[in-house]
């Protein structure tokens, strides 16, 4: 399944909260399982939330500072687990309280996903006013992701196959903007309209991005001039390596790329797929579902009743199968943790 929008908000909340306690709010309320695990390399460790039906990750990320605690401060939320904005107030609100809305977003990522695989991804992307940064590997040795920029404001292009150890066939590979600190779109979770339109214009986090597909001509066509054929192998060498606009810059020194390259018909560039600003639009626009204006300036309260009556109504198509548990539907604004 590829997943456009929202794909994740990190917050530090006002104040401690009780894990246990939201755990068992979570499985007696909504229906919820959790699964803890460990990050990677480090000794935090993490809740993370699961439909007990589909057995899929609901978007709700409980982070603990070590093994064995049970209070924190840090949420992860990924709104495109949810079926739109009311499913994901409902949530949030239902486990943590009035105070989530107040937390302070210290990270805030949007995502695109491809189904294309991430090589091809990598050979034509170009990313404006960002420096190619760091990459990475599989342990044999295969390149799985790469960076554009740094904090705080980072374009990240990895390969989700892999990092799902998903061995279906599908590629997917992710284009991801990750934001800090004064690039974030939203402070806290009464913004939330602002990660979609800011003064009722769309937001376009993707617009120094563009997606190209770089074609070669065989090798065959130059086999009889050594010095193009030369030229052809090295250039589509460095791009498959590097990517096409890395290699266009490299060879572009003395500002003769065109000259000695770009004339000959060694290679033809086109649109890739869907620009990504055009597909988290129609993503953001599905999830908010013509509400986002209404979210401004409501209470807690004011939101969860919303949640709450649209979950009733015939229009709100609550899918999942969450909602399908009447015995976990208490309907009740949680007191605070």
């Amino acid at each position: 399944m590829l997943k456009i929008g929202s794909d994740k908000i990190r917050l530090r909340m006002p104040d401690y909260f009780n894990v246990p306690r939201v755990l068992e709010r979570a499985f007696t309320r909504l229906g919820l399982r959790s699964r803890q695990y460990k990050f990677s390399g480090t000794n935090k460790h993490a809740y993370k939330l699961y439909d007990t039906v589909t057995q899929l990750p609901v978007g709700i990320l409980i982070e603990l500072p070590f093994f064995g605690s049970d209070r924190t401060k840090m949420i992860t939320l990924k709104p495109v687990d949810s079926n739109n904005v009311f499913d994901f107030f409902y949530k949030i609100i239902t486990l943590f309280g009035r105070s989530i809305l107040d937390a302070e977003v210290v990270r805030f990522d949007y995502c695109v996903d491809y189904h294309i695989p991430f090589i091809e991804v990598i050979k034509g992307i170009k990313v404006k006013f960002k420096r190619k940064g760091d990459r990475y590997s599989t342990d044999r040795g295969q390149r799985t992701g790469v960076n554009f920029g740094k904090p705080p404001e980072m374009v990240v292009v990895y390969d989700k196959s892999e990092e799902m150890k998903a061995n279906d066939g599908v590629h997917r590979t992710r284009v991801e903007i990750q934001l800090y600190r004064d690039k974030l779109p939203i402070k806290s979770l009464r913004e939330i309209s602002n990660c979609y339109r800011v003064d009722g214009e769309v937001v376009r986090p993707y617009r120094n991005v563009e997606l190209q597909k770089i074609d070669f001509v065989s090798e065959d066509a130059f086999i009889s001039n050594p010095v193009k054929y030369r030229k052809l192998i090295e250039l589509r060498t460095l791009t498959e390596e590097s990517g096409f606009n890395i290699a266009k810059q490299r060879y572009n020194r003395h500002g003769n790329f065109i000259r000695d390259y770009g004339r000959d018909g060694f290679y033809t560039i086109s649109e890739l797929d869907v620009h990504p600003d055009i597909r988290l639009e129609r993503s953001q626009r599905a999830f908010f579902s013509g509400w986002e204006d209404a979210f401004v300036s409501k209470t807690a309260d004011e939101l969860f009743e919303m949640s709450k009556l649209r979950e009733d109504s015939e229009v709100g198509n609550f899918n999942s199968p969450t909602w399908g548990a009447e015995q976990n539907h208490v309907k009740e604004l949680p007191s605070e943790l």
